[in-house]
């Protein structure tokens, strides 16, 4: 949660199940550094996974997150 990029994926993930490729089209980042932030997500117990085929789906674990994330960024006035 302290890293900005990790703060975008979630907020791109909340949307809808993602695959690896769909998230780094969106945000622009290597698919490497993208793996890498969903793995720590995952780790976190943020994110789960589901497979459908050759692809692994992200999405979040509790939509909770978002509030607690949305809460974070006004209560430090960092923007969205």
């Amino acid at each position: 949660m302290s890293d900005y990029n990790r703060l975008g994926i979630i907020r791109f993930i909340c949307e809808k199940e993602c695959s690896v490729g769909e998230i780094v089209r969106a945000t622009k980042l290597s698919q490497p550094l993208v793996s890498h932030h969903l793995r720590v997500l995952k780790e976190s117990w943020i994110l789960e996974t589901k497979r459908n085929g050759p692809f692994i789906y992200y999405y979040l674990r509790d939509k909770k997150i978002l509030y607690a994330i949305n809460l974070f960024l006004e209560l430090f006035k960092i923007q969205k």
